[in-house]
């Protein structure tokens, strides 16, 4: 028991440096890399949010990212489903504005 508890604290030990160093590099990101990152994580959350609506899941709704302003574009059949688009996405954390660009099929 003696020889596990022993081992246990040599490899924490042993790690500690480790996780050090990893969370130093990570501070040494560009910010342009962090917001690239939140702007994929915003479209990704809205584009689920979206295929999980009962309304829209049918619908392919394209979704793009910018400095938190989400781009939705496609084709829906009715006002409503536009109507329902923007407010799910609007609804999304992180979202600061939605430009609506999707259209009704003709």
């Amino acid at each position: 028991m003696k020889l596990i508890h022993s081992v246990t604290v040599a490899l924490m030990i042993l790690a500690t440096p480790l996780v050090t160093v990893a969370a130093q590099s990570d501070n040494k990101a560009e910010p342009t890399v962090v917001a690239e990152q939140t702007d994929i994580d915003i479209s990704n959350r809205v584009k689920h949010a979206l295929q999980s609506d009962n309304i829209l899941k049918s619908y392919e709704i394209m979704v793009t990212s910018k400095d938190a302003a989400v781009e939705l574009s496609g084709e829906v059949k009715q006002q409503s489903e536009i109507d329902q688009a923007l407010r799910v996405a609007t609804a999304v954390a992180g979202v600061k504005s939605v430009n609506m660009r999707l259209t009704l099929e003709e």
